[in-house]
C-alpha cells in the first residue's frame, strides 16, 4: 500500500488524496441514516456529471451499489446511500463505534475510523474499512 503524506483537499470529514484515492471519516449520519454526506467538492471524485447516480463499491470480493442523490435544499452537497448488504457489513465491522456515534456520545470526536475509497475505473471503487 502506498503511503501519502499531503492531502490534495480536505473537506469536512473527507480527505481527497489524489484523483484515485480518498478517505471518509465515519460519522453518525452513516450509521443512523445509512448514507454519507458528500460535499460537492468531493462529489467529482465519484461521478463526473450530475446525472450520474449509481456507483459500484467492491468490498471483500462483493460488488455493491451506491446511489448518489443530490440535496435540492443545499447546492453544496449530495448523499451517497449504500446498498443494505454493504451497510450491514460496515455496521458489523464498526459495531461499537456505530453504537457510540448513534447515541450522540462525543468520546470518539478525535478518534474516528476511516473508510478508504480507491477508484478502479469510472464509477467503480474498492473500499477498505480502516480502524
Amino acid at each position: 500500500m502506498t503511503t501519502y503524506t499531503k492531502p490534495v483537499e480536505m473537506v469536512r470529514s473527507w480527505i481527497v488524496v489524489e484523483d484515485r484515492l480518498c478517505y471518509k471519516e465515519v460519522d453518525k449520519t452513516l450509521f443512523k441514516d445509512h448514507m454519507m454526506n458528500v460535499p460537492k467538492q468531493v462529489l467529482t471524485f465519484f461521478v463526473n456529471k450530475e446525472k450520474d447516480k449509481k456507483i459500484h463499491l467492491y468490498y471483500r470480493g462483493g460488488r455493491y451499489t451506491g446511489t448518489i442523490t443530490y440535496d435540492e435544499s443545499d447546492s453544496h452537497r449530495a448523499f451517497l446511500t449504500l446498498e443494505k448488504e454493504l451497510f450491514d457489513k460496515i455496521y458489523h465491522h464498526y459495531g461499537t463505534v456505530a453504537k457510540v456515534l448513534i447515541d450522540n456520545k462525543d468520546s470518539l470526536k478525535d478518534n474516528r475510523p476511516f473508510i478508504r475509497f480507491e477508484k478502479r475505473k469510472k464509477k467503480q471503487f474498492d473500499i477498505e474499512l480502516l480502524n
